[in-house]
């Protein structure tokens, strides 16, 4: 089930850029984040905006972004009740060659992790310093998560 949710995030991050492309206009970030978060958790409610959290129940989309030399790193951390389901990196030219992410091998290896901070996982080769700032806006996300389910 994660693997379809998985290639669903892609496919509709995908189709976004494709349109984008085409139509020579940038799709609002907030349209290509309902998209995602619908995608990957159902309708939702947008519960804060920059960065956005969007909630369906005990899931939630926690979305990120983080400058850094290349450029902004944004993705999705998705939280199902205490565990992290997936992250997805969709916007990122880091490392040597500007393809650090591309695999998303470090985004899945959140996969499965308590959804309480801190987390992390190794960095990538040829962009450590942009893996842990990864780590950082995922920490956090899930810090503020964590202090909404107070509430």
């Amino acid at each position: 089930m994660k693997y379809l949710s998985l290639l669903r995030v892609n496919l509709v991050t995908a189709l976004f850029v494709a349109v984008s492309a085409v139509l020579s206009v940038v799709v609002p970030k907030v349209e290509l984040e309902r998209a995602v978060a619908q995608s990957t958790i159902g309708d939702g409610e947008v519960l804060s905006r920059a960065p956005t959290t969007i909630r369906s129940g005990e899931s939630a989309a926690l979305f990120f972004e983080t400058a850094r030399y290349q450029g902004l790193i944004r993705g999705v951390v998705i939280v199902d009740r205490d565990l992290i389901t997936d992250v997805v990196i969709f916007q990122a030219r880091e490392g040597h060659d500007g393809t650090a992410f591309v695999s998303n091998d470090f985004a899945r290896s959140f996969q499965g992790l308590p959804a309480t901070p801190p987390v992390s996982v190794d960095v990538v080769s040829g962009a450590t310093v942009s893996s842990q700032a990864v780590n950082d806006a995922i920490n956090e996300r899930l810090t503020y998560w964590k202090r909404l389910q107070k509430k």
